[in-house]
Formats: structure tokens, C-alpha cells, sequence
């Protein structure tokens, strides 16, 4: 898409010799061409319409002409990218909710866990294991962040 809007308004300077005031330039471009392609998707498809609606009303331009299914495929394209960008985070967000569904259930075990070791073994040596796998696990980040030496 980027590109066709850049070679139309490439090809629109060269035909007006760098006329910005032409109307033929002026009434695709209200806005500078790297505006419109700097855009977020929503705002450059919107933009697009706009141009396609133009070029279509003035299809016996030769230049129209030859743009306007670029720029309708660049439309295609754009509309498709955003929907695949909508499908991934509505994917991510499922994710980040079974990830967080995930959490709760092994905390609830753990507590359950606990519970029933201080049932079989008493408070204190429940504490101990509990005590014991958090100073593992600290021991083996401290491990993990040492510094390499070569």
C-alpha cells in the first residue's frame, strides 16, 4: 500500500512538475503522502477509500487509471493485515486468560498441598518444605545471573 501511494503521487509530481497547488495532485493528497502511509491501519484504510472514491470518479485519467487497482489491492491487503492483527490479540488475550486460569488452579493445589502437610507432618515441618524449594529455587536464579567469564 505504502508504495502505491508513493508512486501515484510520484507520478502525479512528475506529470504537474512538482506542482503541489495542481488539482489533479491536490484533490488525492489533502494531506502529504507520507502522512497517510506513517497512519495507523484504520485511519490509512479509511484515507484510501477516500483516494479510491476520487480516482474512480475520474476514471478517464490514464494515471487514475493505471493506480487504482493497486491501490484497491493495497486496500485488500491492509484490511486482511488488520484482521489477523485483531485474531492474534484476541488469541494472546486467551492465552494470557488460561495462563492466569492456570496460576489459580496451582495455587489452590499448593494451599490444598499445605494444608494437608501440616495435617500429615505438622506446621513446622511443612514450613521446611515450603522453605526448602523457595531457597532452591533462589539459589539457581543466583546461578542463572551470574556473570559468564571468557
Amino acid at each position: 500500500f505504502n508504495g502505491s501511494v508513493q508512486n501515484l503521487s510520484l507520478e502525479l509530481l512528475s506529470v504537474t512538475r512538482n506542482n503541489r497547488d495542481d488539482i489533479r495532485y491536490k484533490s488525492l493528497f489533502s494531506k502529504m503522502p507520507s502522512s497517510i502511509t506513517g497512519q495507523p491501519i484504520p485511519d490509512k484504510i479509511s484515507d484510501a477509500k477516500v483516494m479510491i472514491q476520487k480516482l474512480n470518479n475520474n476514471s478517464t485519467d490514464a494515471i487514475y487509471v493505471k493506480h487504482l487497482p493497486l491501490l484497491q489491492t493495497g486496500v485488500t491487503e491492509l484490511d486482511e493485515a488488520d484482521k489477523n492483527y485483531k485474531n492474534a490479540l484476541e488469541n494472546e488475550k486467551g492465552c494470557i486468560d488460561f495462563e492466569k486460569l492456570a496460576q489459580t488452579t496451582l495455587r489452590n493445589v499448593l494451599v490444598k498441598t499445605y494444608g494437608k502437610l501440616i495435617d500429615i507432618k505438622g506446621k513446622k515441618d511443612a514450613e521446611k518444605y515450603f522453605k526448602k524449594s523457595s531457597t532452591k529455587k533462589k539459589k539457581d536464579s543466583k546461578a542463572n545471573d551470574a556473570p559468564v567469564v571468557s
